[in-house]
């Protein structure tokens, strides 16, 4: 059997690439162990199956089978690895896990520390950039927002692969306000029930952060990130965060619902 494994920090796109990816190749998608993923569902072809999952590279167990990352040992197995900006990784996992604040959360991305229990940020991702090329296809969040049917012909591409129906149908089924309207009619029947669902749809905008950063959270986010803002090419200015509003006066603060602390 074909695998494919989806794999991205928390809050980075890779439940949706593997919707498009189930879809397209009318396939099975689950994740490893008993996790149950948003993306699950079943498909009519057993030669392939897509795995979507927030895997360590250092992660070794009944899935993580030590070669994947071997490019003389991949064999059948296939990896996406996608990524996104960190600061709106930050707000997202704000929201989902209702976290009273930014800095509460990026500390949590700095240290790996409960509810993100895949270890610090900068580590997952680090892992994931150092296997070569020829093993992991990189997938980038905002060229999905940007255009999900060309990020999908790729994939589909590096996969060797035929979508079973038309792409653009695909992409449309699977877009954040057909899978949000799902969720509102029917949340209650799908993976995690209505509630976790719509908070896992909250918005789907790339640079939203832009929404909550202040030069408080700004810089501490540079502290955190900037080695890998810069090598992503998020940002090329170390002095970015300066340009932020004062402390405080973000456009928006405190997501509603947030845990007071």
């Amino acid at each position: 059997m074909k695998t494919i494994l989806v794999v991205g920090y928390p809050r980075s796109g890779n439940t949706w690439l593997s919707r498009l990816l189930g879809d397209a190749l009318d396939c099975d998608v689950s994740s490893v162990g008993n996790r149950i993923s948003f993306a699950e569902r079943k498909g009519k072809r057993k030669d392939i199956v897509v795995i979507q999952d927030h895997l360590r590279v250092t992660d070794r167990g009944p899935f993580m089978k030590v070669g994947w990352c071997n490019p003389k040992e991949k064999g059948q197995n296939e990896i996406i690895y996608v990524e996104r900006d960190p600061r709106d990784v930050a707000v997202s996992v704000m929201h989902y896990f209702e976290r009273p604040s930014l800095i509460d959360t990026l500390y949590r991305m700095q240290t790996g520390e409960h509810p993100l229990r895949y270890g610090p940020w900068l580590d997952f991702v680090t892992g994931w950039l150092s296997v070569p090329r020829q093993v992991t296809m990189r997938m980038r969040y905002e060229s999905m927002h940007r255009s999900a049917a060309d990020a999908l012909s790729r994939a589909l591409s590096r996969l060797g692969e035929e979508p079973v129906k038309p792409i653009s149908d695909i992409v449309t089924a699977n877009s954040f306000s057909a899978l949000r309207l799902k969720a509102l009619e029917r949340g209650e029947d799908q993976p995690h029930g209505q509630y976790a669902n719509l908070k896992h749809l909250r918005r789907g905008h790339t640079a939203d952060w832009k929404n909550w950063f202040d030069q408080r959270s700004g810089a501490f986010a540079n502290r955190v990130f900037w080695p890998a803002l810069q090598s992503l090419g998020y940002e090329q200015d170390e002095n970015w965060w300066r340009a932020l509003p004062p402390e405080g006066q973000a456009p928006q603060t405190r997501p509603a619902g947030a845990r007071k602390t």
